[in-house]
């Protein structure tokens, strides 16, 4: 048991919510507090859609919980009908965006991990998602290697979803996965999401 998740989240006026997130270390304290972010976040998001109201509640909720790990979250709000994506990253890896027109990772929004000091530094960033662009959110499991700096691994999974950017969905997602994972030796969970505009 870890405390990787991930969630989709329907909202009013066809917007979709997406987390993922990651409690740090494992057992079941780590799943426990796992699943109690993943239902909160769905409830602050219907209550309130936007990133940093979300993030405010969750950050409120984790002073109250008896935790004393850390957990990161990237949370967004996707508009099918615009492109629009506002997005807010509590020390989450950054989401990947590929496709003709944008490549790259979002490394704005962001604000300490939750249960992290904080203050009332909780901020949002927005990119329009260009027509047929994909964005992958992942758990650090995916990039990370030890005695490997992370940059090696997030330079590795730029590359391989850009070679299959315009594959199908789980032919991308299976492609960047079989490239990154080596089954024989996994040391953290993984977790993958994948969106197309």
């Amino acid at each position: 048991m870890g405390g990787d998740w991930y969630d989709v989240v329907p909202l009013p006026k066809g917007l979709v919510g997406l987390a993922i997130g990651d409690v740090a270390g494992h057992g079941l304290h780590a799943a426990a507090t796992m699943g109690q972010f993943r239902m909160a976040v769905r409830a602050y998001a219907l209550q309130d859609p936007a990133p940093t109201a979300v993030m405010r509640g969750i950050r409120q909720l984790a002073l109250e919980l008896p935790i004393a790990e850390l957990a990161t979250i990237l949370y967004l709000v996707y508009d099918p009908a615009t492109g629009v994506v506002r997005f807010s990253n509590a020390g989450h890896p950054p989401a990947l965006v590929v496709g003709a027109e944008i490549v790259g990772f979002l490394e704005d929004g962001l604000t300490p991990p939750i249960g992290a000091p904080a203050g009332e530094n909780v901020v949002e960033s927005s990119l329009v998602l260009p027509p047929g662009a994909t964005m992958l959110l992942y758990t650090d499991g995916l990039v990370e290697r030890r005695g490997v700096s992370i940059q090696d691994g997030l330079d590795r999974l730029h590359l391989e979803a850009s070679r299959r950017a315009t594959s199908d969905l789980q032919d991308l997602c299976d492609h960047v996965v079989h490239s990154l994972i080596d089954p024989r030796n996994i040391a953290d969970d993984v977790a993958l999401v994948a969106l197309r505009s």
